[in-house]
């Protein structure tokens, strides 16, 4: 049964605009566009109440108990044009919301995607890079493009986003490119199977490594020059996560129980926050589900933001980069899907789990102003979920606001200053960048900018 549920976050997530179930998820649709296609300027954007913001006032009902919940929800969106994509991988954006990177043509296949024996270079697949800082997306020309044969990575930082490569011997190596010039940094360049990096909090890199032989995975912590190894009690580790919490590191391990979450500690950096600490033991865990395939992992972590890092500590050489007003605040729980539950889920560091929004497959959380929740994907629209009033409600649903009627996948981002003053922008509250479906077309996402207003 929960195949079939993650078959059907599958097309809501890639943003097809309607649910549909099957049990053997095909590849992204190939994107016949020619790499020098501009993107099309803005469209109407359809907000759930037909205006362009969300009317003020009181948003959430009264819960059934004697502790009332209300809410003010109130937010300008603006679209920014439509981008090509391959119908697989969400565009993934820069902290400051600048860029944003796109992969388009044809899709990895899913042993690429998974890393898995008889993985192929993706040399249809096309990285392209988009600057959203004005009011309509225009495309970064590189003087160099990156090489054929990339696929993108799951995390971004200050500097640029990460990249994977499939190499012809079975290996896979993981890269950096940057933003504005495009340059190429290979982070790990060796023979084994180096796959689905992350940044933590302090921009040490965290990804699994194998043998092009074996199919057990051991969890990698990387930075500083040195490295911390952690090998799974049984099974392998998959698709490493990581909050604003310096001091976890989350993972999913496939052993004989099933699919399990685990929250690792990581040790003690120190007072200078010098050296590299080691993947510590599991401080909580959750099995999700009892299978071990590592498409449902996949499906588990694609909805999930990556963590801003405070600074970029010897990964790629640079040092000192300050988070914003958008980084993830540490306090934030692990927000995944969750399979059985059918929905995006909290994992805190006690093991306690706690539903979203129903049928919701990607959540980000809401940032000051807002009312704290979450913005949640589902197949009724972009719908705000409000927290619960500090555990006080007696267990029913929250009320929820719907706020654009089609799913939207929402990323937080700093807001930017208009480019007349000439204000910081991490003086101004973080924005988000939404992507969502184009009528008709698989192979498009619109882009969409979306402010509080109050």
């Amino acid at each position: 049964m929960y195949r079939a549920v993650v078959s059907a976050a599958v097309a809501l997530l890639l943003l097809g605009g309607c649910v549909t179930e099957r049990v053997t998820p095909r590849r992204g649709a190939p994107v016949r566009a020619g790499p020098d296609q501009a993107p099309a300027g803005p469209t109407k954007v359809k907000p759930a109440n037909g205006t362009g913001a969300l009317p003020p006032g009181p948003i959430a009902a009264p819960a059934h108990s004697s502790v009332t919940t209300s809410s003010r929800v109130q937010v300008d969106v603006g679209s920014l044009g439509i981008v090509a994509y391959d119908g697989q991988a969400l565009p993934l954006t820069s902290p400051d919301g600048r860029f944003i990177a796109v992969q388009e043509r044809e899709a990895p296949t899913w042993a690429t995607i998974l890393a898995e024996p008889g993985a192929e270079e993706p040399l249809g697949t096309v990285l392209k890079v988009y600057d959203a800082s004005g009011p309509v997306l225009k495309r970064v020309e590189f003087a160099s493009p990156p090489p054929p044969g990339l696929m993108l990575g799951r995390a971004t930082d200050d500097q640029g986003f990460l990249v994977e490569s499939a190499r012809p011997d079975g290996s896979r190596w993981i890269g950096h490119i940057n933003w504005a010039g495009g340059t190429l940094t290979w982070l790990v360049q060796d023979r084994c199977v180096n796959a689905h990096a992350v940044f933590t909090a302090l921009g040490e890199l965290v990804f699994t490594r194998r043998d092009v032989g074996s199919d057990a995975a051991e969890l990698v912590l990387k930075g500083r020059g040195a490295e911390s190894v952690r090998k799974p009690a049984d099974g392998t580790y998959a698709f490493p996560l990581c909050t604003g919490d310096e001091g976890l590191v989350y993972a999913l391990r496939m052993g004989v129980q099933g699919t399990v979450l685990e929250a690792l500690a990581l040790g003690d950096r120190g007072s200078d926050s010098g050296s590299l600490p080691e993947i510590g033991q599991v401080i909580a865990s959750r099995l999700l589900v009892p299978g071990r395939e590592l498409l449902v992992g996949h499906q588990i972590v694609q909805p999930v933001q990556s963590v801003r890092p405070r600074r970029v500590a010897g990964v790629v050489g640079v040092v000192g980069v300050s988070a914003g007003a958008g980084a993830i605040d540490e306090r934030q729980p692990l927000v995944v899907f969750h399979p059985r539950l059918a929905r995006m889920v909290e994992f805190d560091a006690a093991g306690e789990t706690r539903p979203l929004a129903a049928r919701s497959v990607a959540a980000v959380p809401t940032s000051v102003p807002q009312p704290p929740g979450y913005f949640c994907t589902t197949p009724e629209g972009l719908v705000f979920f409000p927290a619960l009033n500090d555990g006080k409600n007696d267990g029913s649903p929250p009320p929820l606001v719907r706020v654009l009627a089609s799913p939207y996948v929402a990323r937080s981002v700093d807001a930017m200053p208009p480019p007349t003053t000439t204000a910081p922008a991490l003086a101004t509250p973080p924005s988000y960048l939404l992507f969502g479906p184009v009528k008709g077309r698989a192979d498009r996402l619109e882009v969409l900018r979306m402010a509080p207003t109050g």
